[in-house]
């Protein structure tokens, strides 16, 4: 489950129809909306804009993995990229949302690894974000730079800028479990 910007409205998965389908509901629960309706291949990661308007998802079927978006308020998914090779979501690879709202980021293995890559949400090609491995993309509160993960387990954190540049390492070991705020992250280490 997600919480909408604002922290009105949580948008999640549920196989109540029979079929795992994405959902958004007030926080309370109340008010729930079907937002999809693909009725058998799974559908999942539900990520917010960061307007609030749209959600980002995946549907992966036998051939590929596609990101659709949504209105918040229900309307027609439009696929916005389709990979055959990008990665289901998991605790290391959910979707994630550009600062400005206009870019997608997801985790793919067509370039042989798995890498972080951003998909434009208008359409179009998408372009790789990270080289020499990296999952669960995010962007900074600013926008200045892209902080991903890098593993097997245990994790490690690390950033690079949003335009060009090196990768820094931020944090040596994760438990793979990092949250991001306004204000920074929050993360769980693990003792051997």
């Amino acid at each position: 489950p997600q919480f909408s910007p604002d922290g009105t409205m949580i948008a999640f998965g549920s196989h109540r129809s029979g079929h795992r389908e994405i959902y958004v509901a007030n926080r309370d629960g109340s008010n729930v909306l079907q937002l999809t309706r693909f009725g058998g291949p799974p559908v999942q990661s539900p990520s917010w804009s960061p307007s609030g308007k749209q959600l980002a998802f995946m549907v992966s079927s036998s051939s590929s993995l596609k990101i659709y978006t949504v209105g918040a308020g229900g309307s027609t998914p439009k696929v916005i990229y389709s990979d055959p090779s990008a990665v289901p979501s998991s605790g290391a690879s959910f979707l994630s949302w550009s600062r400005d709202g206009n870019w997608v980021y997801f985790v793919s293995r067509r370039s042989g690894t798995a890498e972080s890559w951003k998909a434009p949400v208008i359409g179009g090609t998408a372009v790789q974000v990270t080289a020499n491995g990296g999952l669960a993309a995010r962007e900074s509160p600013d926008g200045r730079f892209v902080y991903y993960l890098k593993g097997p387990a245990p994790f490690s954190l690390w950033r690079i800028p949003a335009g060009d540049g090196d990768e820094h390492v931020v944090l040596a070991r994760v438990s793979g479990a990092v949250a991001f705020s306004d204000d920074g992250f929050y993360f769980i280490t693990r003792d051997v």
